[in-house]
């Protein structure tokens, strides 16, 4: 039985979706609302250490991250590969892999912050002494700072800016390299 801890609109959460979607693997949705801070309560933390979502849960093993996640839905269910047999194109899927975690993963969440999340949290209007105990449940002092800097500050247009940039050479690269097809 496959349970998958996530949020809908989490990028990190889509991926294995799509990955669950593409090996036609059944599984259980369990919804974590990051906007209710349900992945830094207790019962959370302890399946997830780091506090992020997703996090997968196959007969009880429990697997974190989105791509250490992907890697293990290949090797236990080959049935419907996804990963390449040739070495070389195994390394280019892996440059992928990396490029989603160091250009995507980290701009995304900044370029989605001002129009987004701070909108959402804008309607409950914590006070910085709330928005402190909040940040004190999370494991990571280095999300935990980053939230109550958010918070305090927003994303500047030069932190969006550069941050747009970063998105937009990562599907420059994309482009050039699905240009030959199939």
């Amino acid at each position: 039985m496959l349970v998958l801890h996530n949020y809908w609109s989490s990028v990190c959460s889509q991926k294995v979706r799509l990955c669950l979607a593409e090996k036609r693997l059944p599984y259980e949705n369990r919804h974590v609302n990051l906007f209710e801070f349900e992945h830094w309560r207790p019962d959370y933390v302890q399946l997830n250490p780091k506090g992020v979502v997703p996090t997968l849960d196959h007969d009880g093993r429990i697997i974190i991250e989105s791509n250490i996640i992907i890697e293990y839905l290949e090797d236990v269910f080959p049935q419907i590969k996804l990963r390449p047999d040739d070495a070389f194109a195994k390394a280019q899927m892996r440059i992928w892999i990396f490029n989603s975690e160091e250009i995507a993963h980290t701009h995304v969440n900044t370029c989605s912050h001002n129009p987004r999340h701070a909108a959402r949290l804008a309607k409950k209007p914590y006070t910085p002494a709330e928005l402190k105990a909040i940040a004190a449940k999370c494991p990571s002092p280095i999300i935990a700072g980053r939230f109550l800097h958010r918070q305090a500050h927003g994303v500047s247009e030069a932190e969006e800016s550069a941050a747009y940039e970063a998105l937009d050479y990562l599907l420059d690269l994309m482009e050039t390299a699905l240009a030959p097809g199939p």
